[in-house]
Order: C-alpha cells, then structure tokens, then sequence
C-alpha cells in the first residue's frame, strides 16, 4: 500500500504545479462499509451468528471487488476496501454496486 500512494502522490506532486494528473493516471479510492443494526444480529441471535454474517460479507466483497482491490475488515463490523488504480469518477457507482450487492444478498 505504500507504494501505490506513493505513486498516486507522484501524480498529484505539489512541486510541478504545471503539470496536472495524466488522463490515464488512477487513483486510489477508500470505501468504508459499516454493518447497520449489527448490534441487534449479535443480542438476537448470538455472537456466532454475528460471525458468521462478517464472514460471509467479507466473502461477498471479495468476489464483487477486483483481484487488486484490498478488502480488509476495519473494525467490529467496518469493512475498508481500496480500489487500487481506479478512475475515481467510477467510485460513486461502484459504491452503488457494493450497496445493492450487499442488500440484495442479505
């Protein structure tokens, strides 16, 4: 990870102010998903149920995200995924993909 915002912030380098992000430059995109109403999951049906919700999703969003994207588990029931070298115009649809395939599935 260091490396590619070290390779973004290249393209966005205060020091040439003339020169500004390349058509084909990409960008890293942050989204984090936070789990509504996980809470009344644990205290209803127990904190394996729980569990077993967080692993399934995170299985959802891998398969929904690119092979280069990282999901990661961010917090008690955050997700973070970075979209690596992605045209940052395209993150609001993906976000909206993410929401409807989460929906959809549970």
């Amino acid at each position: 990870m260091p490396a590619d915002v070290a390779k973004v912030q290249r393209e966005y380098d205060n020091k040439f102010p003339h020169r500004s992000p390349t058509k084909n430059s990409l960008d890293l995109t942050f989204f984090l998903l936070d789990v509504d109403r996980f809470k009344s999951v644990n205290d209803i049906h127990g904190h394996a149920a729980g569990d077993n919700l967080l692993v399934q999703l995170a299985e959802l969003l891998t398969q929904i995200c690119r092979q280069s994207d990282c999901v990661v588990r961010w917090g008690g029931e955050e997700f973070l995924i970075v979209s690596r070298f992605a045209d940052r115009d395209e993150a609001p649809f993906m976000a909206e993909r993410i929401r409807k395939t989460v929906e959809q599935h549970f």
